[in-house]
């Protein structure tokens, strides 16, 4: 048994040594292959075709699969290489499928309008999919497509465009019958975090409040609907209320302009545009004609949940990441490089950690104070501590259908001594000090903990609220109406004054231009804060990693033989006197 564990652990080391080794190698060679053809000579016209899978990651992907796959473009990248395309006189129309998309109000309304600006240039967009939404929950997916000059779904295909609904699951009975009790508590009655565990149902307050946000996204759609098709807004409710709809009814509604096969769309387009060539958007870059002149501004992207600590060595975490320590650290390079003029930060978080996010509020006050000043752009979602980060910046802009606001906060923890009663589990408990171990799950709150627990709710929800209040100017006495964690469209946020404007970075540029004292045609230079790792310093980066991996099985299994080969574990110990 000895031999097999040791046997095991060897193994082990040299199988990561060897993909270490290998992958090495492979990876290189591969990496190598793919920066090359990553930048194909371009054909003097062609047409710009893109697949959208699912919905665009909101910042760019560290993970080295990706990378090799291709498979990295973020929703700005998207945007950005749209918006280049409207400007070079090589592109000449634009072929996005639909097929397997699945896109957020917030990502469908920035895609809408860098197509909007796109057609402007009166270069042909079409539309294609095999269906929309088979299952359903296509009606953003749809309001973008609908903003194409034609629109074509294949015979057999059909709109799922069924509005918008939420489900949540009520969890209270259940965890009751296991013996879970939850001790949990949130400021105020529209937060909606802890609700599933302590509630039976939708309170009367929070779903009135959540049946606004519904309401407020459905009639967003509506309206582009509407508008990119031409038809009433009636036609397009109806439409709704009626999906899904058959490809040959669609066409009968104006819903889309015929029927077809992939194949069959892209040839008309081909045919419109009098271009055969064809590239993928990954493989197009937009020309740089910027001057050497223009003004560099910093953007730091950060998405997911805010959490503390830095960036982490994992070698598939997102470059974007909304780490505290990764966000401030592309803070502080950016105030320190005298090039830069200026910070967009753009947001893409539900919340998380209050203390991580008064760790990245703090290094946005801290480029302001440098003279920097700082436009937060925010994209699906930018909720509570995604909105505490956004608060001090000198303006901030969000799309109509962006998750904003939840200014609020929710903490507790689960008891479990129910369940394990259950199960005749039976924990033995040490402690000294009264308050020792008031957050394990093996005992209920004490009537004094549980009381600094609502104090600390209280300090984190006043704090919270001044601090919005401060950065947006909003007297205390409107402050507590617009927060006690409500969520807002970005559309309800601006009316609110929780947003300055609506839009993406199109628009964040041009407010940047305001705040530095530029003309309207000024042109600036966007600059990653911190610089994307390309593809050959991920690789090593992964090769790293498994080479750490293998060299700490290496140091197990050199600490356990000693052991496991029946030898004494002790050496001689120097004392130093």
């Amino acid at each position: 048994m000895r031999r097999f564990l040791v046997g095991c652990l060897s193994f082990l080391g040299v199988i990561f040594l060897l993909l270490g080794g290998g992958l090495g190698y492979l990876v290189w060679r591969g990496f190598s292959a793919f920066e090359e053809a990553k930048a194909p000579a371009l054909p003097t016209h062609l047409l710009l075709t893109l697949a959208i899978q699912g919905e665009p990651p909101a910042s760019q992907s560290n993970n080295p699969i990706k990378a090799l796959t291709g498979d990295s473009l973020s929703l700005r990248d998207i945007v950005s290489r749209i918006d280049g395309a409207a400007k070079d006189g090589r592109v000449q129309g634009l072929f996005v499928d639909f097929s397997n998309a699945q896109l957020s109000p917030a990502a469908a309304q920035d895609l809408a309008a860098a197509v909007q600006r796109f057609k402007a240039k009166r270069k042909p967009t079409y539309a294609f999919a095999d269906t929309m939404g088979e299952a359903g929950g296509a009606t953003f997916t749809y309001a973008l497509a609908a903003q194409f000059d034609r629109v074509w779904l294949q015979p057999a295909g059909a709109l799922g465009i069924d509005g918008l609904a939420l489900e949540r699951p009520y969890l209270s009975e259940a965890l009751k019958a296991i013996g879970v009790a939850p001790r949990l508590d949130q400021r105020h009655e529209f937060k909606g975090g802890i609700d599933m565990f302590t509630e039976a149902g939708l309170s009367p307050a929070l779903r009135g409040s959540l049946q606004k946000l519904t309401d407020d996204l459905l009639g967003q759609a509506v309206d582009m609907i509407a508008k990119g098709r031409n038809i009433s807004v009636d036609d397009a409710k109806a439409a709704i209320d009626t999906a899904p709809i058959a490809a040959q009814d669609a066409v009968t509604q104006s819903l889309i302009d015929q029927m077809g096969y992939r194949s069959d769309a892209l040839r008309a387009l081909k045919d419109t545009s009098r271009t055969q060539a064809t590239v993928s958007l990954d493989d197009y870059h937009v020309p740089d004609t910027l001057p050497n002149a223009a003004l560099r501004i910093a953007v730091i992207e950060a998405a997911g949940p805010v959490v503390r600590g830095g960036e982490g060595d994992d070698p598939f975490a997102d470059e974007g990441s909304f780490a505290a320590g990764r966000v401030v650290a592309a803070f502080t390079a950016a105030v320190q490089d005298p090039t830069v003029k200026g910070i967009v930060f753009r947001i893409d978080s539900p919340g998380g950690s209050y203390v991580a996010s008064d760790t990245i509020w703090q290094a946005v006050r801290a480029a302001q104070d440098a003279g920097k000043p700082v436009v937060a752009v925010m994209g699906t979602y930018a909720a509570s501590g995604g909105y505490f980060v956004a608060a001090p910046a000198d303006k901030i802009i969000a799309q109509p259908g962006t998750l904003t606001g939840s200014i609020g906060v929710y903490s507790g923890k689960f008891v479990l001594t129910g369940l394990w009663d259950k199960l005749g589990i039976h924990w033995g408990r040490i402690a000294s000090g009264a308050s020792a171990g008031q957050n394990s799950p093996n005992r209920d709150f004490t009537p004094a903990e549980w009381a600094r627990f609502q104090e600390s709710l209280d300090r984190i929800y006043a704090d919270f609220t001044q601090r919005v209040a401060a950065g947006r100017k909003i007297p205390m006495e409107k402050m507590d109406a617009i927060a006690r964690g409500r969520v807002w469209s970005g559309a309800s946020a601006k009316d609110a004054g929780l947003v300055d404007r609506l839009g993406g970075m199109t628009e964040a540029v041009e407010e940047m231009r305001a705040l530095l004292r530029q003309p309207a045609d000024a042109q600036l230079r966007l600059v990653d804060y911190p610089a994307p790792q390309n593809s050959f310093d991920k690789a090593l980066k992964f090769v790293s990693k498994l080479e750490q991996t293998a060299t700490r099985i290496e140091g197990v299994r050199t600490q356990l033989e000693p052991l496991l080969n029946g030898e004494s574990l002790y050496a001689p110990v120097n004392v130093n006197r």
